[in-house]
């Protein structure tokens, strides 16, 4: 689990984010007020994801990881 973990995590920091602020920067005079809105959604996400990351590296995280999947998927739901 952890190596897999750590693999998305990885891509996540380096491709994910870097990727979304820079069509964020990219955009930023041009953006539609649903753009801004599913941006600022974007950013809500990531902090969430980050702390899912740490958890992930808790030693007994496996029942944490079915919460996190459960809030994960609310908020999917929610977009």
């Amino acid at each position: 689990m952890s190596k897999f973990k750590l693999k998305r995590q990885r891509r996540f920091k380096i491709e994910v984010v870097p990727n979304m602020h820079a069509y964020a920067a990219e955009r930023r005079n041009t953006r539609t007020q649903q753009e801004v809105e599913d941006y600022q959604k974007f950013e809500k996400l990531l902090a969430l994801f980050a702390v899912c990351f740490k958890w992930a590296d808790m030693p007994s995280a496996m029942h944490i990881i079915g919460n996190i999947a459960n809030v994960v998927t609310a908020t999917a739901m929610e977009w």
